[in-house]
């Protein structure tokens, strides 16, 4: 087939990353491809050069121009593509908007993110709508897909889950006897909505009233809100309030993820909103067990894959619990966790998978559903 990849930039966001190795998988399969951008961030260009896949880019011009769609349209006819896959939802509704000048060109559309709680936008609505004009929308996370088909039940028979794909190459760290203090690591920007502070009030219910040996290393940017860090602050004047800064650790923002994982036992991940959250996943690869809210895709994946704990992320007491909880595990007990939620990852969320998914979705003769692997049993 002759794919042509659509999206805004090749920046260092994690949809980039995916897009970009989804079109190497694709290409090591014998597939034509090409990328088509029209922001000027160029993170990801030089792998893409160097496996030799064109990047046809074009600054976009104003906020609400279509020169993008109609470039795109060219870039189709050109090339004579068999389909379009498109991420991010400007993109998306771009290659959604191509359907109707290109219709024998079959269109697959990525949702990258999941819905907020609450009634949905009218502007969000909208942006929906065109979905009605995709062959196929890609989501990342079942709980996005149950949310969708909630919201919108004519996407049903439209709608895939297809989760993010990883390098699985070379064998994880084991995880380290529990010999003196418990080390957890939590990976996410700094900002109110990945609950730092609940993770600080919860450190101080498991050192203070439990007395257990604990430390957190977080390691994410930290957010400027009205010109302060405002989340890193709240918790640095908790954390200095309650004698715990040697318990606490900010790593600032990390690219040697795996490497992180190396010293600790576990991931801890208080986030108040997520659908499968890709620092979940990468613990998982790194066979890692999992500390996690019961949000998302959390309690299914902690369910089916026993590598982890549940906690209520909005209760201190319930995440200082399961902090307790893991530490009083047996060091084989971990190992276990830790090994389950490798072999987990091994068949669930490889680069394999996840490119024979979208090369399936891309065939004109393709009308099935793909099987989820995060069921929901809600």
């Amino acid at each position: 087939m002759r794919i042509i990849f659509h999206i805004d930039s090749l920046g260092s966001g994690g949809a980039q990353r995916q897009i970009v190795t989804l079109a190497l998988g694709m290409m090591a399969r014998g597939h034509d491809v090409e990328f088509n951008t029209y922001f000027p961030f160029d993170h990801f260009t030089s792998a893409l050069k160097q496996a030799e896949i064109p990047v046809h880019y074009k600054s976009k011009g104003g906020r609400f121009s279509l020169s993008p769609l109609m470039r795109l349209r060219c870039h189709v006819r050109r090339f004579r593509a068999d389909a379009v896959i498109a991420f991010l939802r400007t993109p998306v509704l771009h290659a959604e908007l191509l359907k109707i000048l290109c219709p024998g060109t079959r269109v697959v559309v990525s949702e990258r993110s999941f819905f907020p709680k609450g009634n949905l936008s009218c502007s969000l609505r909208a942006t929906q709508a065109f979905h009605r004009l995709a062959d196929a929308v890609a989501v990342n996370s079942q709980h996005q897909a149950d949310r969708m088909l909630a919201e919108f039940p004519w996407l049903r028979g439209k709608i895939h889950v297809v989760l993010n794909g990883y390098d699985l190459s070379g064998a994880p760290t084991p995880i380290s006897e529990l010999k003196g203090e418990l080390h957890l690591l939590s990976l996410a920007s700094v900002h109110a909505g990945k609950n730092p502070m609940a993770l600080a009030r919860a450190l101080r219910i498991c050192r203070v009233d439990k007395g257990l040996p604990v430390s957190i290393r977080w390691a994410g940017e930290p957010w400027i809100v009205d010109g302060r860090y405002e989340a890193k602050e709240e918790v640095d004047a908790y954390l200095t309030k309650h004698g715990l800064s040697d318990a606490w650790q900010w790593l600032g923002l990390r690219s040697d993820v795996p490497q992180l994982f190396e010293d600790v036992h576990a991931l801890v991940h208080t986030s108040l909103g997520e659908g499968f959250a890709n620092v979940v996943a990468e613990a998982l690869i790194a066979a890692r067990p999992v500390l996690l809210g019961r949000i998302g895709d959390q309690v299914n994946l902690v369910e089916q894959s026993r590598a982890g704990l549940l906690f209520d992320p909005q209760s201190p007491d319930s995440i200082a619990c399961a902090i307790d909880d893991f530490h009083a595990m047996t060091d084989k007990n971990r190992m276990q966790m830790a090994q389950s939620g490798r072999t987990f990852a091994e068949a669930n969320l490889s680069l394999d998978i996840m490119v024979e998914r979208y090369i399936a979705l891309c065939r004109p003769s393709y009308t099935g559903q793909d099987k989820t692997i995060i069921q929901d049993k809600g």
